[in-house]
């Protein structure tokens, strides 16, 4: 849960910097799909899009099969961020991974 959190603040965070390339060097897509160095580490889950008290969002929500939250899911963030800067991102371990 804490690492969940992490995230979300790293999202936030990042989404108000600005993305470099250099920040997610290595990840690409293919469709739904997200590889790291030609292999694939994610994909799209949904896309939603969320009104709340006046405020418009999209979120973005990617299955990653990893073991726990890493420098591979920062650059993640970082790739999704690049396409969709406003939007905030959600990152799930899939139930393969060792979440810890």
């Amino acid at each position: 849960m804490k690492n969940l959190l992490l995230i979300l603040a790293i999202t936030l965070f990042t989404a108000c910097a600005t993305i470099k390339p250099s920040m997610y060097e290595g990840i690409t897509n293919k469709g739904n799909i997200i590889l790291y160095n030609g292999v694939t580490i994610a994909h799209v889950e949904s896309i939603e899009y969320e009104y709340y008290r006046g405020k418009k969002t999209v979120e973005i929500s990617l299955n990653h099969y990893s073991h726990g939250f890493n420098e591979e899911t920062d650059k993640l963030i970082y790739f999704i961020l690049s396409k969709y800067p406003k939007s905030k991102v959600e990152i799930n371990p899939t139930k393969d991974s060792d979440f810890k």
